[in-house]
């Protein structure tokens, strides 16, 4: 009865000390759906800003300029050390001009607050492993591809990046070369754990020269498959964390992904994440799933037979999932740039249509400019027209009165002409008078 407790207790230990944690990993395809109707990674797991869910990845921001993408771990880690691997992929259109980055983060923020840190707020307690596939001239003597970078929440981002460490490698794609396909992926991978006591006589390892050890530290160590090969590579080894960074912060912390995109862009996709407790208990998983088969082979009557059927059986089904994470893919792209097409569509038709008004607008102007100059124009003509027309008629009645006065005069100088010339003189006043009259009227009325 003892040997089986002890048993069962060796084997909770296990599972809780050195299994999987399974809350905070995670891989396609994601079928969990929330109240909205939203597909999720899991619902230890939050997206925020261009991040899109999709069946066999998360999209955290597409090959546009702009865009910010996340996913944070709603609970904390709540282990003391930890062995992590991030599976994801960088792809894009643009063949030398791209960017920005992504960065997988363990910090004490329990969510994502957004920022210009490759997505993230710069002010932050922890570390942080940015991919970062741009390199800025203001930071060029620094730059790393996979740089390492720890804050206790008060540096600047010129400070964080002047203290990191890092490595080079080749971890962006170029959708255009023959040989891209969903299955071009990359991992990387960091181990956090205890720094060992330099005064343990019982033990070889010595991590701490300095004697400045203080328990609970921890150590981390980076490595990078750059083609999802299986195959790590060194990028940073054991770098021992400030002590504020130790196994009472790491139980605390939250994991967190994210991307950023600015005047360049690509697509930046998260595949898989997975966190353990043990770093040998990783290591013998990631064997397990290299080595594991869609179909496990079984004893028959002819074993040889039933082999080939069974691999040919793990091909296809193999294919299949290649298959469906290929579709799947290429409709997100074509949806993508589909969306983009009708953007840029409806902004030029939103263009075509001020200018448009502005056209109408100015053509009314031009004509309404245009009737007024010649309305006036004509004004202008006619009312000199008729000003010489009645100076004409004046001048030509005040002519005939004269040579009409001047003849009365001439016929009355030989004979008695007094009443005849006064008669005469008479009329003359009159029509003058009724004349003037009539050339006041005319004149108030149709000119002035």
């Amino acid at each position: 009865m003892g040997e089986r407790i002890r048993l069962i207790f060796f084997f909770f230990l296990y599972n809780v000390y050195g299994s999987e944690l399974e809350a905070m990993s995670f891989s396609g395809p994601f079928t969990t759906i929330n109240t909205q109707g939203d597909r999720q990674v899991s619902k230890n797991w939050r997206s925020s800003g261009s991040t899109q869910v999709h069946q066999n990845f998360v999209r955290l921001t597409p090959d546009r300029q702009s865009k910010k993408g996340a996913l944070w771990a709603t609970k904390p880690i709540g282990v003391s050390e930890a062995s992590v691997a991030l599976k994801f992929r960088i792809s894009g259109q643009g063949k030398k001009y791209f960017g920005d980055g992504m960065a997988l983060w363990l910090t004490e923020s329990r969510s994502y607050r957004p920022g210009d840190f490759h997505g993230f707020s710069e002010k932050f307690k922890g570390i942080g492993i940015i991919i970062d596939t741009f390199k800025n001239a203001e930071t060029l003597s620094y730059h790393k591809d996979i740089t390492i970078v720890m804050n206790q929440g008060e540096s600047e981002i010129e400070t964080i990046l002047a203290n990191s460490v890092g490595c080079n490698g080749d971890v962006r794609y170029h959708e255009e070369r023959a040989d891209f396909s969903v299955n071009s992926a990359s991992r990387v991978k960091f181990i956090l754990e205890p720094v060992v006591d330099p005064n343990d006589d019982t033990t070889d390892k010595k991590d701490n020269k300095n004697n400045d050890y203080k328990p609970g530290q921890l150590k981390l160590s980076v490595f990078l498959d750059e083609s999802n090969s299986g195959g790590y590579i060194d990028c940073v080894a054991s770098t021992v964390l400030p002590a504020a960074l130790d196994a009472t912060w790491l139980t605390r912390a939250h994991l967190g992904i994210t991307a950023s995109t600015g005047q360049l862009a690509d697509n930046h996709d998260v595949l898989a994440l997975e966190v353990f407790s043990d770093k040998e208990v990783h290591q013998e998983a990631e064997k397990d799933a290299a080595s594991e088969l869609a179909f496990e082979t079984g004893t028959g009557v002819s074993p040889e037979r039933f082999d080939r059927i069974e691999q040919m059986i793990n091909n296809l089904l193999s294919k299949f999932d290649y298959l469906e994470h290929h579709v799947e893919h290429e409709l997100v792209s074509v949806d993508d740039h589909v969306r983009v097409t009708l953007d840029k569509l409806s902004k030029q038709e939103q263009n075509s249509e001020k200018r448009i008004e502005q056209l109408e607008k100015q053509v009314l102007q031009n004509v309404e400019s245009s009737l007024s100059d010649r309305i006036a124009n004509l004004e202008a003509a006619m009312r000199e027209a008729v000003q010489k027309r009645i100076k004409t008629a004046e001048q030509n009645t005040m002519d005939n009165i004269s040579a009409t006065v001047a003849d009365k005069l001439k016929s009355v100088s030989s004979s008695s002409w007094t009443k005849p010339f006064i008669f005469l003189l008479f009329v003359d006043v009159i029509a003058f008078y009724l004349v003037y009259k009539w050339y006041m009227k005319f004149k108030k009325d149709h000119l002035l």
